[in-house]
């Protein structure tokens, strides 16, 4: 009770957002700066003056270093001053999965809330409000209950969702269901068990915040069949008037590019079995059709991830025809995609797909998996191709190439109203959107 009374007294007006790797340049990154620019700009509209502050592990040798990193990575500067409350790399460390090797879901969850709720009650400044963008769901009830402050949710993923459950209680084959866990009943049941008594722990946190918002209608469908309350979406800002490019189909290079970070989920094993499926034999593929994947490397292990899929390139006998840029420039990876003809993603459920977006500003054709936010926002058949299987993947290359060869004015108006499309997802369309989502809240 004490405890709760000394952290009450010690905050203070303003508004907090909580994301500790702010610096590291992902779509989850990008989202954060433009909300706290869209509040930032709502606030000059409406001539309120407020404290803004940055829960955030530290990023160079000041303040300065962040804000010009950020405004390396997306162009995004602020029109007001920002706060640094900068959390301990001792406490950081704990909200990274790989600290917990076994039941994972679970501990990461709770370490990971732990160690964010001690690093901002640590700080000097504790704020009334916070929004918590980086998805550390068990951290609401200690703001709420605890410290007293009011918790705003953007929800890029749920931790857990009716698909987990479905595949775990199917005993599919699939990234997280370890085949030694499916190949027992026992085993399944157990861990059967444990996902549904985490979605009901996942239920009660899901309870605390006061706003909540969602990045897709795919995350909107799991939050309100999991968390059961209201909740908005709030699709993310993609830039896309950024990598809009003017090339007709005639001009662009017989590339399928794929942009991605080289993980597991990624599936770009995937990607070069449909590219080998499709060029064997096919009349229709151009002989100097290439396979372009491209990628950020975190670590040791994805390097390797890469070097593995080169090996399997050579073992399909496709190595000549498929090319591989590692952690290159984005001004590289912006000219890449805007002369190729088709853009891959091969990623099963993802939550919302900003590169499929950025294919379709770039004037790519879109073929990617079908589920997730991709498919339910994103791609349709006026201007992509959804796809499954090595086989459906083939056949939609197949396809699309035999059509630009035969009717390319069909490829162009395909192309042309993905790029109108891609519009609904640009950075102005987010801040606008954020500041109806958020009124009453902040």
């Amino acid at each position: 009770f004490s405890l709760c009374v000394v952290l009450r007294l010690r905050r203070r007006p303003g508004l907090g957002f909580v994301h500790v790797t702010s610096g590291c340049g992902g779509g989850g990154e990008r989202v954060l700066w433009l909300m706290i620019r869209g509040v930032m700009l709502a606030d000059l509209e409406n001539d309120v003056t407020r404290t803004y502050v940055l829960y955030t592990r530290k990023y160079g040798a000041d303040d300065a270093h962040l804000l010009a990193l950020v405004k390396k990575q997306f162009g995004v500067s602020l029109p007001c001053p920002l706060e640094m409350a900068y959390i301990p790399d001792a406490l950081v460390t704990w909200t990274a999965a790989s600290k917990y090797p076994r039941l994972t879901l679970l501990l990461h969850s709770l370490g990971g809330a732990l160690a964010l709720w001690i690093g901002v009650t640590m700080s000097n400044a504790p704020t009334t409000i916070m929004m918590e963008t980086v998805g550390v769901p068990f951290l609401y009830p200690l703001l709420t209950l605890v410290a007293g402050i009011r918790a705003g949710a953007y929800v890029h993923y749920p931790v857990i969702s009716s698909d987990m459950i479905r595949r775990v209680e199917n005993r599919s084959e699939y990234l997280l269901n370890r085949d030694f866990i499916r190949r027992s009943r026992v085993l399944s049941f157990l861990k059967l068990w444990y996902y549904r008594w985490f979605a009901v722990l996942y239920w009660v946190v899901g309870q605390f915040p006061s706003v909540v918002l969602c990045n897709s209608t795919w995350t909107h469908n799991h939050i309100k069949t999991l968390w059961k309350r209201p909740s908005s979406i709030l699709y993310p800002p993609c830039g896309t008037s950024e990598i809009m490019s003017p090339l007709t189909t005639a001009e662009r290079e017989p590339w399928i590019v794929s942009v991605g970070q080289f993980r597991p989920e990624k599936n770009h094993v995937l990607q070069l079995q449909a590219f080998s499926e499709a060029i064997r034999g096919a009349s229709d593929v151009p002989s100097d059709a290439r396979l372009v994947l491209i990628g950020g490397a975190r670590n040791h292990e994805d390097l390797q991830r890469v070097e593995h899929l080169r090996t399997l390139a050579k073992d399909l006998g496709i190595e000549s025809r498929v090319d591989f840029h590692v952690s290159i420039p984005y001004s590289e990876l912006s000219s890449i995609v805007a002369k190729s003809f088709i853009g891959l993603h091969c990623m099963l459920d993802e939550h919302f797909g900003i590169v499929v977006v950025e294919y379709l500003a770039a004037g790519c054709v879109a073929l990617a998996n079908n589920s997730g936010g991709v498919k339910l926002d994103i791609v349709t058949g006026s201007f992509g191709r959804l796809a499954s299987t090595k086989e459906e993947y083939a056949s939609a290359i197949k396809e699309l190439f035999k059509t630009r060869k035969e009717a390319p004015e069909v490829i162009d108006e395909m192309r042309r109203r993905g790029q109108a499309h891609a519009l609904k997802f640009s950075d102005e369309f987010f801040i606008r959107s954020l500041q109806t989502s958020l009124t009453g809240f902040v």
